[in-house]
């Protein structure tokens, strides 16, 4: 049993904060990581090469999805003002919407079929997930024997290092990005759990080869697994 979940009234909360975030969602995730979102993105999307069928959880306003490699890419998120923007940007980037398919929901209950995915991510949205033990018996559901499952987010420690991040997201990114958001992210980050603690979960879910990359000074981190049966 995951004993770290956001309360929901926080998640409710939080989700609002998204939304309010949506029109400087990118501006605002590029200030807190001097740009460098884009580069540790690249890893996900390099990995969704020769990957038929695609997923992202917690897509937001596209970023991710529209750079994706796939052939088919489902795109899953609680906010249906997030998919709207997201297909606004297809349109502007004249990137043909056929082969994204936009679902409305959490990542705890996602509505698609079994052994659907040959590759399921999630950029910077794992740790806002209200239940994330319930979401990776979701993820692992969906994917294909043989799929992969990559998570690319900040990474908590459970020590002074964690603290001077927890520090840098609540005091430091507001006045970087001039918005108030990064304080309800540092919530988020306050009750997530450590690299370790998620593989520990996803070991116990049933995924194989269960590998933690650390970059930019351990302050991110990309967990990836895979569905063997």
């Amino acid at each position: 049993m995951d004993a770290l979940k956001i309360d929901s009234d926080e998640w409710k909360n939080l989700e609002n904060v998204l939304e309010e975030m949506i029109p400087h969602y990118d501006n605002i995730n590029s200030r807190m990581t001097f740009g460098m979102d884009k580069k540790w993105r690249k890893i996900l999307i390099n990995e969704s090469c020769n990957k038929e069928v695609a997923v992202e959880i917690g897509s937001g306003p596209g970023t991710l999805a529209m750079m994706l490699k796939s052939e088919k890419i489902f795109c899953v998120d609680p906010s249906a003002q997030m998919h709207k923007i997201a297909r606004e940007r297809l349109k502007q980037a004249k990137i043909s919407p056929e082969k994204f398919e936009f679902i409305t929901a959490p990542a705890e209950k996602i509505p698609v079929s079994n052994n659907v995915a040959d590759f399921v991510c999630c950029a910077f949205a794992f740790r806002d997930f209200y239940d994330k033990k319930k979401a990776l018996t979701e993820i692992y559901r969906i994917l294909k024997n043989n799929g992969k499952f990559m998570i690319l987010d900040i990474a908590k420690h459970n020590n002074i290092y964690g603290t001077l991040i927890y520090n840098y997201i609540k005091h430091i990114a507001p006045v970087i990005t001039g918005s108030d958001a990064p304080k309800m992210l540092a919530k988020t980050y306050n009750a997530f759990g450590t690299p370790e603690y998620y593989a520990d979960i996803m070991k116990e879910t049933g995924f194989k080869n269960v590998q933690i990359r650390f970059l930019n000074f351990r302050t991110i981190f990309v967990l990836s697994a895979e569905k063997r049966i």
